[in-house]
């Protein structure tokens, strides 16, 4: 009996010392090692990151703020920031009249 409350005790103790972890030093797992995501102010305090390209024969999608979207697409949450387009290394941008890039960095691109 004993020996149960003693592993009983340690599985709360664990699960009380993972809750306490900060989930801000999890990587995410699909992340290229050594991937820096670039960073471009766009209005006021919000921010695009471009995480990734994929460009095939059929589409053409990128991962912004962690949300997938294609050529003409809104991203969501951005006050009316559309892609015009998608590129091998860059997204084009546009909201209203300001048009800008986004640029993967060039250690994480990989070419089949």
């Amino acid at each position: 009996m004993f020996k149960w409350l003693i592993i009983l005790f340690s599985l709360c103790l664990c699960q009380w010392a993972i809750a306490q972890a900060p989930a801000a030093d999890v990587r995410d797992p699909t992340t290229p090692l050594g991937h820096r995501a670039s960073v471009n102010l766009v209005t006021g305090s919000s921010a695009m990151e471009l995480h990734s390209v994929l460009i095939s024969t059929r589409r053409r999608l990128a991962i912004i703020n962690g949300t997938t979207v294609r050529e003409g697409e809104e991203i969501p949450g951005s006050n009316g920031i559309t892609v015009r387009h998608i590129l091998p290394q860059k997204v084009v941008l546009q909201q209203d009249e300001k048009i800008w890039a986004l640029t993967l960095s060039p250690t994480i691109v990989k070419k089949h």
